[in-house]
Order: C-alpha cells, then structure tokens, then sequence
C-alpha cells in the first residue's frame, strides 16, 4: 500500500479549488452552459430594449427598425459572451470562499492507494474512493485533485512533488486496471 501524508492551510483549499475545479468536467460543463445562459439573457435585453425603441418610434422609419433588434440582439448575445468567462470565476470563486470558510486550522491529510479504491483520512474522518468512482485526476504546479462521482480530494505537492507524480502514477495505474470494475 501505498501513502502519502500532508497538510492542507486554509488558504490551500480555496487556492486548489479555484484552480482544479474550473478543469474538470463538472467544471468546464457548468461554466459553458453559465456562458450560453449568460450571452441569451443578453440577446434578450438587447432585443427588447430595441423593440421598446422601435415601436415608439425613435429610430425613424424604413429599413432601420428592421434591422436594429436582431443586430442590437447579436451584440448583446456577443458582449455577453464575452463577459461571461470573468463572471463566472468571481462567481466559483465566492462559492468556493463560503464552502471553505469553517475551515479555519490545517487539515491533515493520509490518502492511501488500497485494493479497491482511495482510503482517505482527513483529521480522523475517513472516506472512500473507488476506483470505478475516479472521473479524473488532475494537475497544476502546486495541487492535484482526483475526483470522483461525489467527492474529490486535494494534494499538496509542496515540496514533494517527485512523491506526489509517483502516488498519481500509482492511482492512474490502478484506475486504468479497475476503472470499470471496483475489485472485491
């Protein structure tokens, strides 16, 4: 078995999180589908709002009103999705302080490479991560994370990070061995 024992600050939990989040899946899907809602919302006001100046009759007559709502629509929708992406990281970013604001001391961590899965042990409290449950592993110059279908875990790779490639080739190892199949 495999181990690997570290602490996380505070502040490392919403640095990590902020990082890793916006990466994987969930993360990248969530803010798409926040981009498009966020440009037709957008498309909407622009529509409207040109529609109200149409039909009172402030932008004249002949081809003008024609053409005003859609085009005044299309750059709303662009505008909007434009602004979307900075939005959306002050958004992930708020709700990522309130989840993480309890924690106010380090967290010990020991996370364990088992037969069937990740033992994890943060301050006592254990969990569990099958390796049928791992959706992905994922990487910046400081932290990883591995996910799974209703938790994560967040690695310190402060000054180990030769330690912390070696226990990811291990978990990678035996996710790509038991991915589909939790063994037991």
């Amino acid at each position: 078995m495999l181990e690997l024992d570290y602490t996380l600050e505070p502040r490392d939990f919403v640095t990590a999180s902020a990082r890793l989040t916006p990466m994987t899946s969930r993360g990248r899907e969530r803010a798409s589908t926040g981009r498009i809602i966020l440009a037709l919302f957008f498309a909407s006001v622009g529509f409207l709002v040109a529609g109200v100046l149409t039909a009172e009759g402030r932008l004249g007559s002949g081809l003008v009103p024609v053409l005003v709502p859609p085009l005044s629509s299309g750059a709303a929708a662009v505008l909007g999705w434009v602004v979307s992406p900075p939005l959306w990281d002050l958004r992930l970013r708020r709700v990522i302080r309130r989840r993480y604001r309890e924690v106010t001391s380090p967290v010990r961590f020991r996370v364990t490479v088992e037969e069937q899965g990740l033992r994890i042990v943060a301050d006592e409290s254990p969990q569990f991560i099958g390796w049928s449950e791992i959706s992905e592993i994922l990487e910046d110059p400081d932290f990883a994370m591995v996910t799974g279908s209703d938790r994560a875990v967040v690695i310190a790779k402060r000054g180990r990070a030769a330690e912390v490639a070696g226990f990811l080739d291990e978990v990678r190892a035996h996710q790509e061995k038991f991915g589909g199949v939790t063994p037991g």
